[in-house]
């Protein structure tokens, strides 16, 4: 009988449990907390007349109602609690000393991509077919941009935890050996003038010398890191063509400010933006010489929040640029660039390491300099497909 009974309750509490999602929908009866999740949740979806409508309303109606399911906000803010701060075992996000934050896995959830702190510590690199087919596609960019006339640089931002390792958890320490950028800067290296440009070791320069270059709570520089990776690109531009350029702090066009404010994308991954707090330093452009005139290659949009943007100097003298680049290249990073070259244009290019189809930008446009910029992970997506040694 009380067996019976127990299992009555155990019914009555499952069915319960089922239920009440769909009565807190209806009721709102549990105020759920709001659960920054740095994307926008499904709309409810429109039924159309067509056949094809019908059949996509299922699964749209499945992503809603699993964004606005009743209690949703307390089971993922339950869920957070348990995997980020007791378990301390997010995804994606890394918890490092003092505030810092840092990117685990790609913000693209690509299915072979590598762990970011195995690559720190050598233990994911390269094997030989891998790096040569890396070594290939950039040097063939650099013979066909230059056959174009212009001259090419090659730009790799180092990773945050590069830069800033002293500042993650004390447990990813580790004996590092070579990272992929490390095998790839000697491979260049042996290939007579490539221009690689060698931010990996200015970087860590400043860093060992106390000055933060990336912002706290995300993934990108700030304004102090930004500025570097601007002045070495810039001098870098300037041994290969044989002249000085305007620097865009020194002639007032842009400063360096700090800045104080809640968590920024990581945080936002982490659910954190409230209890996060940031400390970093922000562009502000001043006096401009070189305004933005818009989207001037249409044709060449990587979707409607990324379209490419030209921008262009008072004193036309100047060389110009041809900017292939990520989000490291954002709209700050762009004031800086373009008070350097008479015309800066910039098109979004996620990092992939051939040019491909851009190199008809290089023909139409006639650069004198084209930057081709990736981040440091971006060495950890296969691109190619070859057979990794055992």
């Amino acid at each position: 009988m009380i067996a019976r009974r127990l299992d009555l309750v155990i019914a009555v509490l499952f069915l319960a449990s089922l239920a009440l999602p769909v009565i807190d929908m209806a009721t709102g009866l549990v105020d759920d907390p709001d659960i920054d999740e740095n994307r926008s949740l499904a709309t409810f979806p429109e039924l159309g007349g067509s056949r094809d409508a019908w059949r996509a309303f299922g699964p749209a109606f499945e992503s809603w109602f699993a964004d606005h399911m009743g209690l949703r906000g307390s089971l993922v803010a339950t869920f957070r609690f348990l995997n980020q701060d007791l378990l301390d075992s997010a995804d994606s996000v890394l918890t490092g000393r003092d505030g810092w934050l840092f990117l685990l896995r790609d913000t693209v959830d690509y299915a072979d991509r590598l762990p970011l702190p195995a690559d720190l510590c050598g233990r994911n690199p390269f094997d030989a077919s891998e790096l040569a087919a890396w070594v290939e596609a950039l040097e063939e960019n650099r013979r066909r941009v230059e056959a174009l006339g212009a001259r090419y640089v090659l730009m790799i931002v180092p990773n945050k935890q590069s830069v800033h390792g002293d500042r993650m958890p004390d447990r990813i320490r580790c004996r590092r050996g070579p990272r992929r950028l490390d095998q790839l800067t000697d491979a260049l290296a042996a290939r007579p003038g490539f221009p690689l440009l060698a931010l990996d070791q200015a970087f860590s320069i400043h860093a060992g010398l106390g000055e933060q270059l990336w912002f706290r709570t995300d993934t990108h520089w700030d304004g102090t890191g930004a500025v570097l990776g601007y002045r070495v690109l810039i001098d870098h531009v300037e041994d290969r063509l044989g002249r000085e350029l305007p620097d865009a702090v020194d002639s007032g066009a842009v400063e360096i400010d700090p800045m104080k404010g809640s968590g920024w994308g990581l945080a936002r991954m982490l659910g954190r933006v409230r209890e996060s707090r940031e400390r970093a330093t922000v562009i502000d452009r001043l006096d401009p010489r070189a305004p933005s005139i818009g989207n001037e290659l249409p044709g060449h949009s990587r979707g409607p929040l990324r379209p490419p943007e030209r921008f262009r100097h008072e004193d036309e003298s100047l060389p110009t640029v041809l900017a292939l680049h990520d989000s490291f290249f954002g709209q700050r990073f762009k004031y800086l660039l373009a008070e350097s070259f008479s015309q800066a244009d910039f098109v979004w290019h996620r990092g992939e390491p051939s040019l491909g189809p851009d190199l008809d930008l290089v023909r139409e446009l006639k650069p004198d300099i084209v930057v081709h910029e990736m981040v440091e992970r971006n060495l950890l997506h296969p691109y190619f497909d070859t057979d990794r040694s055992d």
